[in-house]
């Protein structure tokens, strides 16, 4: 059962949801909840209820416990989600306005206690899918050109399959069958591929999900979700069938249209004409859809390239992160909680290979920092945009590799003092000096006047645009009453991984009952960038397809065109045409759709734009002159080399023996 309201309510029981996993993995599955119990923060909690298999909503966790049970004191926290639902008829521009009524009311009754100006209300469903929605959308549009190619592809082979078998289609019209009839043969026979193409489809793309779940894991919300359904392959086979039968409705209504005696009179032998404007407008679609799937594609790419290489003002390399989060009761004074977080520092510091640890409330990459806006007491000065506040020590900066331009760092000891990194400084002071001013602590309400004895560099979040982010650092020791889980930064000449096991071995050391989790600044570092990279993989992915199937196109073309026009190569070859002159025309008989389609390609990227610059790295313009141009060129190169291979076979025709065939 769900929590009850004398449960949730101050001073409440201890008790707790669980999630499946926490349940079948860590309380055996019993299905008598009254037995059930376990140990957490000091408080032994009794289970209630077991939530559904994959339940995960906001943040990934496997207790959930009542947060109304204490009571809440700090009115200018503002890192809290409040869940709610609309009553009914309450559009959701009203419940904003009423929720900034309510905000701006509860400042004017509590005044400086509270810096809240509004209450941002978000919709569920866009919290869930974070930013992600517009990747997913780009994905799906990707696929639709993806198919868009395909289609385009199958169209023109149906034309020139259609077109070889003119005098059979006109035989059985001489012979009475109707256009109607020939029309319904046609598209049957589509359709009939389609199927079988389909089948084989649905096949293939059972595996291939199961590759980019496990690709993506982690990387887009709920993706562990997705896989084949029934829904799924309808939605597929409707989609196949449908364009099974408007693409291949053309060519069958075309190659009906020819008149019977014109195409009976004409035999066996090869045309001499050109090939219409149909497999012209075939080519220049397969090219403009696989430019624009290649653009994204490359935006993308070097949009991550951006981000590998942009210099962060800290190094990942060779770090190890070690999160340690002591219960509640784990100690039994302030004192002695401060002593073995000393001890733990000393203990790693004296591991062979460490060449620095620090220690702060968060890490680099915690999304979940404190922020305040940036203020000096003294001038009662306050600058736009938020700081960001962390709680550290001394070595913090050095295992991180962020410089110390001014100052010092902190020493054992120091009360009332803070580090501000340059463009805090630059922000709040300009060019004056920036020690000794005063700086306003975001850890009180009463804003303590802290007295600035450093100044580091920018560390700036990767995550973030590279615009200089603001921040300031206390000694951990003087906010004991914040600290709630602590990050080790520990830099090592070697492996970070490889001091996991020594650096457990001395923590269990000290306490076994503190739980400890260990991950590499390096795999976090990855993490940040896992949905651009799945996108960007995903993404590439079609962009390679796409570019297969156009070549593929192009080329089957130019074999197709030389085949029908053997009899009048073989003759203008025995007029003196030397085989490169009737290569070349025959390539650039194709390489001109191509250049067209290239063209509308780049342009319809261009127009596209809007969408695939959210997902870009600022610095990167979805406008870039260098991947259009890297696009346009790879892509024709690659187009001039699908006709070659067709085109050469020009090379090898004879005369003598084409003019003897007819």
């Amino acid at each position: 059962r769900d929590l009850t309201d004398a449960e949730n309510a101050l001073g409440g029981s201890d008790v707790a949801l669980v999630s499946h996993a926490f349940w079948a993995t860590h309380l055996g599955s019993e299905p008598d909840l009254e037995r059930l119990s376990f140990t957490a923060y000091g408080n032994r909690y009794r289970v209630t209820g077991v939530l559904p298999p994959g339940f995960r909503f906001l943040y990934d966790a496997d207790v959930y416990i009542s947060a109304e049970r204490w009571p809440g004191t700090v009115r200018s926290a503002h890192a809290y989600r409040v869940v709610g639902r609309l009553a009914d008829g309450l559009s959701f521009s009203a419940a904003d306005q009423e929720m900034d009524a309510l905000t701006a009311r509860m400042k004017q009754e509590y005044g400086g206690s509270t810096n809240a100006e509004s209450a941002q209300l978000r919709r569920l469903d866009e919290v869930l899918l974070g930013n992600q929605r517009r990747p997913l959308v780009l994905l799906l549009a990707a696929a639709g050109l993806v198919l868009l190619v395909a289609c385009a592809n199958v169209a023109s082979t149906l034309l020139a399959r259609g077109s070889v078998r003119g005098r059979e289609l006109a035989v059985r019209t001489s012979l009475g069958a109707g256009r109607a009839r020939l029309i319904r043969q046609l598209l049957t026979e589509s359709l009939l591929l389609t199927s079988v193409a389909g089948v084989a489809g649905a096949a293939l793309a059972w595996t291939v999900v199961r590759g980019a779940v496990r690709l993506g894991s982690g990387s887009l919300p709920r993706l562990e979700t997705v896989g084949l359904d029934g829904r799924v392959l309808l939605m597929c086979a409707t989609l196949a069938l449908g364009t099974a039968f408007l693409f291949g409705l053309y060519p069958a209504v075309r190659l009906t249209r020819a008149g019977v005696s014109d195409a009976l009179r004409a035999g066996g032998r090869g045309g001499t004409g050109r090939r219409g404007r149909a497999w012209d407008a075939m080519i220049g679609a397969e090219v403009a859809f696989a430019v624009v799937l290649l653009v994204g594609a490359g935006l993308l790419v070097r949009s991550l390239a951006s981000i590998v290489s942009l210099d962060a003002g800290w190094r990942a390399e060779g770090v190890l992160q070690l999160s340690i989060t002591p219960p509640n009761g784990a100690f039994a004074s302030e004192a002695e909680g401060v002593s073995y977080v000393e001890r733990v520092s000393e203990e790693i510091g004296a591991l062979p290979g460490v060449t620095a640890v620090g220690l702060g409330t968060f890490g680099p990459l915690d999304a979940g920092t404190y922020t305040a806006p940036a203020r000096d007491p003294v001038r009662d000065r306050v600058v736009d945009g938020y700081a960001g506040w962390r709680l550290v020590d001394g070595g913090y900066f050095a295992a991180l590799s962020v410089p110390l331009l001014e100052g010092r760092f902190f020493a054992s000891g120091d009360r009332d003092v803070a580090i501000v990194n340059a463009a805090m400084a630059r922000e709040l002071w300009g060019d004056e000096d920036p020690i000794g001013q005063r700086v306003a602590s975001n850890f009180d309400s009463a804003g303590t006047s802290l007295r600035v004895v450093g100044v580091v560099g920018v560390a700036r979040d990767w995550r973030m645009d590279p615009a200089d982010q603001m921040e300031m650092f206390e000694p951990w020791w003087t906010r004991l009453d914040e600290v709630r889980t602590l990050r080790y930064l520990i830099r090592t000449e070697g492996r970070p991984a490889d001091l996991i096991a020594p650096v457990r071995t001395r923590v269990r050391a000290l306490n076994d009952r503190i739980p400890v989790e260990f991950a590499t600044l390096e795999d976090e570092l990855s993490a940040t960038t896992a949905d651009r990279r799945f996108v960007a993989s995903v993404l590439s992915a079609f962009a390679g397809v796409g570019l297969v199937l156009a070549l593929v196109g192009i080329g089957g073309v130019v074999a197709y065109s030389v085949a029908q026009r053997r009899r009048e190569i073989g003759i203008r070859m025995a007029l003196g045409a030397g085989a490169v002159r009737v290569r070349r025309q025959v390539r650039a008989e194709v390489l001109g759709p191509t250049l067209l389609g290239l063209a509308a390609g780049l342009a319809g990227a261009f127009l596209l734009s809007g969408t695939v610059q959210a997902l870009l790295y600022e610095g990167v313009s979805a406008h870039d002159p260098w991947t259009l141009a890297g696009v346009a060129v790879a892509f024709f190169g690659a187009a001039a080399l699908a006709s070659d291979v067709p085109a050469r076979r020009t090379a090898a025709i004879e005369p003598a023996g084409v003019l003897r065939s007819d």
